[in-house]
């Protein structure tokens, strides 16, 4: 996978609008689930999970932040992401119906 070769110390993973419950365990590292709950709802609702599980509005002010974030969503969020990015994110792999972005220009 793409993802794991570009990882450094202190990026973080985020899901956005979905939740891939493999990846945490194959990147050996706690993933951020934007704007999902799915079928995290009920442990969401009984746990605190606002660590990990975060909202929009959250997620929006992680990704203009200089942290380095790459963010596993479906194609069809793209062009709502690019929009609402105003071009600061930038897709660096596709694969079937899903994306990789990172929020920072100068990182392939």
């Amino acid at each position: 996978m793409t993802l794991k070769s570009h990882l450094r110390p202190g990026d973080e993973v985020m899901t956005y609008r979905a939740y891939y419950q493999d990846l945490p365990v194959y990147l050996g590292q706690l993933v951020t689930v934007a704007n999902w709950r799915g079928e995290l709802a009920f442990g969401a609702a009984v746990e605190d999970t606002s660590r990990w599980i975060i909202d929009d509005e959250t997620a929006w002010q992680r990704l203009r932040a200089p942290q380095t974030i790459y963010l596993v969503t479906e194609r069809a969020n793209l062009e709502d992401l690019r929009r609402r990015s105003e071009g600061k994110l930038r897709v660096i792999a596709e694969k079937g119906h899903h994306a990789l972005l990172v929020n920072q220009p100068g990182l392939p």
